[in-house]
């Protein structure tokens, strides 16, 4: 939850929850005390998690592209298995998603960790979102820096990329990357 700001036209002190400005206090000590009983405010829902995992599957899959579905689908049932369908959202914690890589996830790269973690983060942030719960039991979960991913393009590559170019400008800006020496290129690979 973002800390509070100041609202000349109204004197008081505001947060975003839930999407909208909420109105803390005109003081500015109280505005921060109340803040922090909102962060701190427990959930309250009775809601087992594996339900919450196949309502945010579903949004994603009306939602978002099939790779995208399928990259969450990926992580979210082996997760759903751990757990079982028993934990409600307002046991979960952050511990269970610890446990949950511990065993399925020893040894993998750093960006397989981040990324399952991210996914059931994610569908915990979705949840506050769409105002199934107040707010996520994951926040401050702790993940892995994901690394870097170098790429060299063969000469054979950068001919195939010259003849797909769908114009001049294009063909050009390929052709300066090549003689620039730019055959590596360094990205992060991320689903989003």
């Amino acid at each position: 939850m973002r800390k509070p700001f100041f609202k000349k036209t109204h004197k008081a002190w505001y947060v975003w929850h839930n999407g909208k400005p909420f109105r803390l206090a005109a003081n500015k000590e109280e505005a921060f005390r109340k803040w922090a009983g909102l962060q701190t405010a427990p959930v309250t829902t009775s809601l087992p998690v594996v339900q919450l995992l196949d309502r945010f599957l579903d949004w994603v899959q009306s939602n978002r592209s099939a790779r995208t579905y399928e990259w969450y689908q990926r992580h979210l049932e082996p997760f759903a298995q751990h757990i079982g369908g028993k934990l409600t959202i307002g046991q979960l914690k952050p511990h269970h998603v610890t446990t949950w890589i511990a065993e399925r996830h020893a040894g993998n790269a750093n960006n397989t960790v981040q990324g399952a973690m991210r996914s059931v983060q994610r569908a915990c942030n979705w949840a506050v979102k769409e105002g199934y719960i107040d707010r996520s039991p994951l926040t401050g979960l702790e993940k892995p820096q994901p690394t870097s991913r170098e790429v060299t393009i063969s000469p054979v590559d950068w001919e195939k990329m010259l003849q797909m170019a769908t114009d001049e400008p294009e063909r050009d800006l390929l052709t300066v990357m090549r003689e620039r020496n730019c055959a590596e290129i360094s990205c992060r690979i991320g689903v989003g």
